[in-house]
């Protein structure tokens, strides 16, 4: 009779604790939904100009990278529309954020010269461009000032978004990875003929196709409201720098 009475009270018991936990389910945060609430703190302090300190602090810039680009932030590396979203940035943006990487384009037109030369079709592509081009030529020290205003009129001017300030000092480091071969030039003499005019004239080549194909990937992606990513390191440096 004792058993009895205590298997009652032990299944009542239990009975009570099952209606408790159904009615106070425990708070369970699953990957999928931590991702998802990381991805909207993310997208927010993105499309907000002047978001707080507090806002950005807990931020990685890594994360607010990949969430410019359609990525989940965090652990989760490939595109996620579903509980993510896409940052979207306004036409302006994409247009401020494309317009930085003239720059350097215009910087390495002198290294395009046996391309040119090669293929004279090409200008052809330039002709758009010829007005600012001749311009750029034209006004002395333009590089040097082009620069600056770009470095402090948009790398470090806080009202613009994350997504053209990353654009803009991505494509000053551009602009700087050109010293590299204006030193080389200057310590060694250019060959006038056999193999070293060959090996002269590839490399030359090779700077000239390297930042314009990165003009036209950078340019295409910003109108597209892409952040672009720029090989080797030089993205990964602007984003950890912005």
């Amino acid at each position: 009779m004792a058993t009895s009475t205590i298997s009652s009270s032990t299944i009542l018991r239990n009975a009570a604790v099952t209606r408790a936990a159904f009615r106070h389910p425990p708070k369970v945060l699953t990957r999928a939904v931590i991702a998802s609430k990381h991805t909207r703190v993310c997208r927010k302090a993105i499309n907000t100009k002047t978001s707080s300190y507090q806002q950005r602090a807990h931020l990685s810039k890594i994360d607010m990278f990949q969430v410019a680009r359609g990525q989940s932030p965090g652990n989760t590396r490939r595109n996620c529309p579903t509980t993510c979203g896409y940052y979207t940035p306004s036409s302006t943006d994409r247009l401020i954020a494309a317009v930085p990487y003239l720059l350097p384009f215009f910087e390495s037109l002198r290294y395009g010269t046996f391309f040119f030369q090669q293929f004279p079709i090409s200008y052809s592509i330039l002709a758009p461009l010829m007005p600012l081009i001749q311009l750029f030529q034209t006004i002395p020290f333009a590089p040097l000032v082009i620069f600056f205003v770009i470095y402090l009129g948009i790398v470090k001017n806080a009202s613009f978004s994350w997504f053209v300030r990353f654009n803009a000092f991505q494509a000053i480091m551009l602009d700087v990875c050109l010293i590299l071969p204006s030193v080389v030039e200057s310590i060694f003499r250019a060959p006038r003929y056999g193999v070293g005019l060959t090996v002269y004239q590839c490399l030359y080549t090779t700077v000239f196709l390297y930042v314009a194909g990165c003009f036209f990937y950078a340019v295409l992606s910003c109108v597209a409201g892409k952040a672009p990513m720029i090989k080797p390191l030089i993205g990964e440096a602007a984003a950890q720098q912005v």
